[in-house]
């Protein structure tokens, strides 16, 4: 299905993803949901009465996911991002989809403006899409909600990963989906924070092309132990690959 033009707020469209299962509302210009937050929402291994942090939620696109692909499970997810734009369209989708009971998002910035709301050491996950680019590396987009979203701003990946930590119990996951051209410096910030049994998931546009993205989970714990798992081929010649389609198009774990 294709988008379709809201103006119930500014100038937003209406997604379908899940196969129809989820509407996203977002800006039409400027900040744009990708496949990488539905892909972090896969890869959660969220329990019943577990509590879940998605960390830079945007307009909450992989929280949102994540509580239709695990509607039966009675879960706790919060979002927070820096930008009160992306949070009131987050908030919206809320409402759009019913799942009030499960999701509430907050504004605020993990550094230096965290929500009274948002307790540290208390989630049992935290998934992330941290912005993949320093300010170095890339120029700055026409659309605030865009260059915030992308490039790193207030926050480097040492913070961002230092702070992710914080709101974890112990035993607790963090997931992360990042670019593969800093994945080592990723492993490297996951190590030296003392996270550690680390799974990495190479995101592979097609078969023999090199790999784009990478899904990196751990642990708070102490296991030093790192594992290079099976990786996901996005696209065949015929579109997504069955795998691809079963998390993007309907819902399914990774």
């Amino acid at each position: 299905m294709s988008e379709k033009t809201t103006h119930t707020f500014l100038d937003l469209t209406e997604k379908p993803l899940l196969g129809n299962r989820l509407q996203l509302l977002q800006p039409k210009k400027g900040y744009r949901s990708a496949i990488e937050p539905i892909i972090l929402a896969a890869s959660c291994e969220a329990e019943k009465g577990q509590k879940i942090l998605d960390v830079g939620c945007g307009v909450g696109t992989a929280a949102l996911c994540l509580a239709v692909r695990l509607k039966k499970l009675k879960l706790s997810i919060v979002g927070i991002d820096c930008q009160d734009e992306l949070i009131q369209i987050a908030q919206k989708n809320i409402k759009l989809n019913k799942l009030e009971d499960k999701i509430s998002f907050l504004q605020g910035d993990i550094i230096k403006l965290l929500p009274e709301q948002l307790p540290r050491g208390e989630f049992h996950h935290v998934i992330t899409n941290p912005p993949f680019y320093t300010n170095k590396e890339a120029d700055p987009s026409p659309y605030k909600n865009k260059h915030v979203g992308h490039i790193e701003t207030t926050a480097t990946l040492k913070d961002w990963i230092y702070h992710c930590k914080k709101f974890l119990r112990s035993q607790g996951t963090l997931t992360v989906v990042y670019t593969a051209n800093r994945f080592s410096e990723l492993i490297a910030e996951l190590v030296g924070h003392n996270l550690g049994a680390i799974e990495i998931i190479p995101l592979w546009p097609r078969k023999n092309v090199a790999a784009k993205r990478v899904l990196v989970r751990a642990r708070k714990c102490r296991t030093l132990s790192t594992t290079l798992c099976p990786g996901l081929i996005l696209h065949e010649d015929k579109g997504y690959t069955d795998i691809a389609q079963g998390i993007l198009m309907e819902g399914k774990n990774l």
